[in-house]
């Protein structure tokens, strides 16, 4: 018992040290995982809403205002802001057998993107389907 006493005299403090040094790496992981987790969830919900706006725009392909209708009605609760500045349509006004693409992009903010260098992550989702028809919106 008293050669482990004069072995470990000298390492008082050792893993309070320990701590103080490797806290600040787990926290920085822990916030980056944050980011990755929010940047996925964001990324699922553009893409779902260019669904929505992909599925309209294949029947009513010369509808701006119902197609951008479709894409912001998709994420109204779910934190992720978007607007007709967020959306592109290419084919626009297609005849059946055309394919029209609905792409959705969102600049999603980082929670450490002052500390890191990278205060937003840009994040687009393009859709693409064939147009079916020219149904008259109501």
């Amino acid at each position: 018992m008293g050669l482990l006493r004069r072995v470990c005299r000298g390492e008082k403090g050792q893993s309070l040290v320990e701590t103080a040094l490797v806290l600040p790496v787990l926290l920085l992981l822990l916030a980056v995982a944050g980011d990755c987790g929010r940047a996925f969830r964001a990324y699922v919900i553009i893409t779902n809403a260019a669904r929505e706006g992909v599925r309209a725009a294949s029947r009513f392909s010369d509808n701006f205002d119902l197609i951008e209708a479709a894409v912001v009605g998709e994420a109204p609760d779910s934190g992720v802001a978007l607007d007709g500045s967020n959306i592109s349509i290419d084919g626009l006004g297609g005849q059946p057998g055309d394919t029209i693409r609905v792409t959705v992009t969102y600049e999603l903010a980082t929670i450490l993107g002052g500390i890191l260098g990278v205060p937003s992550i840009t994040l687009q989702s393009s859709v693409a389907m064939v147009v079916f028809g020219m149904d008259v919106a109501s």
